[in-house]
């Protein structure tokens, strides 16, 4: 998993939590077929923006 690759676990398991609720709680960055970035939020606690994360 990119998130995991690039900041590691802890990330990686809130990115999971916000990408397993309905309607999924993060947007993806990409551009053409590479992943950029990402921000979640409600991911652990309702209202709670993050984690977020891009390459530059």
């Amino acid at each position: 998993m990119w998130v995991r690759d690039t900041f590691g676990h802890r990330w990686a398991s809130e990115s999971e939590i916000a990408f397993a609720h309905q309607p999924v709680g993060c947007h993806v960055a990409l551009r053409e077929s590479s992943v950029l970035g990402f921000a979640c939020w409600d991911a652990t606690a309702r209202g709670f923006f993050g984690p977020i994360g891009t390459l530059e």
